[in-house]
C-alpha cells in the first residue's frame, strides 16, 4: 500500500501554458484554470470547485481533496490528478468531472495497469497528459521502462480504451565472466625473471583448467563491469607460481581475478614462461519478456 500510494503522489502533469510549476506545497489562494478555447474557467479554492462558461458559473461542487494538477476541456469536462503532496489520496487520483459538477469517473492506477506495471514504475514516471478535443480522450503519458506510453481514457465515461495487460519490465541482468589472451600486450619489452615472455595466446592454447574468477556480489549491486588484466607466470609443471594484477577493479574483482589464477593448470611446459591474461567482467541483459 505504501508503494502504491508513493506512486499516486508522484502522478504530476504538465499542462497548458497557463498552468502553475510543479511544486509539493499546496497553494494558499484560487487557483484558477482556463480550457483551451477560453470559454471555461475552474476555479479552486479550499477544495471548492467553481466551474463557469464566458464568466456565467455553471457548477460548484465540493473536491474529495486538494488536486495537484486540474485539465479543462472545451466542453467543460473537468480532471483533477492526484492530491497534492498528501499520501491520503484514497480513490481520487484521477476524476473526470462533467460540466454540471458530477463525478463521471475516478480511476487510480490499478484501473490502468496490471501490478506489474505499476511496481516497475520509477518514481517520476508521469509525461504530458493532455485532452485530445477531437476524439474526446484524456490521454495520459506514462514514462515506463523502456518505453514511453500512452493511455487513453473516455472523457464520456471516464473507461480505459486500451485493453489492460503488461506493458513494461525491468531489465534483468546476469553476471558474466570470461578469460581470454591480452591483445595489447607488450610482448617485445616484456621480461619473465628466470623464464621467457610468451604471448597469452599461446599458453592459453596448453590450458588444462581455468577457474572462473567469481563476479562478488557487491560489484554485480554496484554494476561494476571490466577487464582485470593478470600477468601469470607458469612453471614447467604448469603451475602457476605467480600472479601480478596490471589492471585492477574495484570492489575486489582484482583480488577475485588473481585468486583464480593461482589456481589455473596448464599442460607440461619445456621452461618457465609468463604469460598475460584478461578476467573480462560484464553485465549482460536478459532478454525482456513476451509484451503485446
Amino acid at each position: 500500500m505504501i508503494m502504491r500510494h508513493g506512486l499516486i503522489a508522484a502522478f504530476s502533469i504538465l499542462v497548458a501554458a497557463n498552468a502553475v510549476a510543479d511544486t509539493c506545497v499546496t497553494p494558499s489562494g484560487p487557483r484558477k484554470t482556463q480550457s483551451a478555447n477560453g470559454e471555461w474557467r475552474l476555479v479552486i479554492e479550499q477544495r471548492r470547485a467553481t466551474l463557469s462558461r464566458q464568466n456565467r458559473r455553471k457548477a460548484r461542487w465540493t473536491l474529495p481533496n486538494e488536486p495537484m494538477r486540474v485539465l479543462v476541456a472545451n466542453d467543460g469536462t473537468t480532471i483533477t490528478f492526484g492530491s497534492g503532496c498528501s499520501e491520503a489520496t484514497g480513490d481520487h487520483d484521477i476524476a473526470i468531472y462533467r460540466p454540471d459538477g458530477t463525478l463521471a469517473r475516478s480511476l487510480v492506477l490499478s484501473d490502468l495497469l496490471v501490478a506489474q506495471d505499476v511496481a516497475a514504475l520509477p518514481t517520476h514516471w508521469s509525461g504530458t497528459h493532455r485532452i485530445d478535443e477531437e476524439k474526446h480522450q484524456l490521454i495520459l503519458e506514462v514514462n515506463g521502462p523502456p518505453r514511453m506510453l500512452e493511455l487513453p481514457v473516455s472523457l464520456e465515461t471516464g473507461t480505459p480504451l486500451v485493453p489492460i495487460k503488461r506493458h513494461f519490465f525491468v531489465p534483468q541482468f546476469e553476471p558474466v565472466v570470461s578469460i581470454a589472451s591480452d591483445r595489447n600486450d607488450p610482448l617485445a619489452t616484456r621480461r619473465c625473471e628466470g623464464g621467457v615472455a610468451v604471448a597469452g595466446f599461446d599458453l592459453l592454447s596448453r590450458a588444462l583448467d581455468l577457474p572462473l574468477p567469481s563476479y562478488l556480489a557487491v560489484a554485480v549491486k554496484a554494476r561494476i563491469e571490466g577487464d582485470v588484466v593478470l600477468e601469470v607466470r607458469v612453471t614447467p609443471a604448469g603451475s602457476v607460481d605467480s600472479v601480478t594484477v596490471i589492471k585492477p577493479l574495484p570492489f575486489g574483482l582484482d583480488e577475485a581475478a588473481r585468486e583464480a589464477a593461482r589456481q589455473w593448470r596448464f599442460g607440461p611446459l619445456r621452461r618457465t614462461v609468463c604469460g598475460r591474461f584478461v578476467a573480462r567482467f560484464a553485465m549482460r541483459q536478459l532478454p525482456p519478456p513476451p509484451i503485446d
